[in-house]
């Protein structure tokens, strides 16, 4: 399995206001990706549990629950790090799209969460 973090190498790899993007350079701003042109390369924090967590190869059925439990973690952390800014129950994207939230912030929750393995 791909750890958050190593998704996550720094904020190209990250996306706000979608659940993931196509970059043409680190720089660059993020546009909706095509399958075969332009391949997603950007992620918001919740479709980057998708990606760390795959359904293809295993079936879908069986990453039920462990992509419940990461998605549970992931929530946790927030609500321990930030909570003033993302109260209960406020879940990952409402973390991940907040005006305040940075990839700084986002890297601190994934530390948190990887921490806790």
């Amino acid at each position: 399995m791909t750890k958050l973090s190593e998704l996550f190498t720094d904020e190209s790899k990250w996306v706000k206001k979608m659940f993931a993007g196509y970059r043409a350079a680190p720089k660059a701003p993020p546009v909706p990706p095509s399958d075969r042109e332009k391949p997603a390369n950007c992620f918001c924090l919740s479709e980057g549990l998708r990606v760390v967590l795959p359904d293809d190869n295993i079936g879908y059925d069986s990453l039920l629950e462990p992509r419940r439990a990461l998605r549970r973690k992931v929530i946790a952390a927030i609500h321990k790090l930030f909570p003033i800014r993302i109260p209960k129950p406020g879940g990952i994207i409402t973390f991940n799209d907040h005006p305040e939230t940075t990839f700084a912030d986002v890297q601190a929750v994934i530390r948190e969460v990887e921490s806790a393995q």
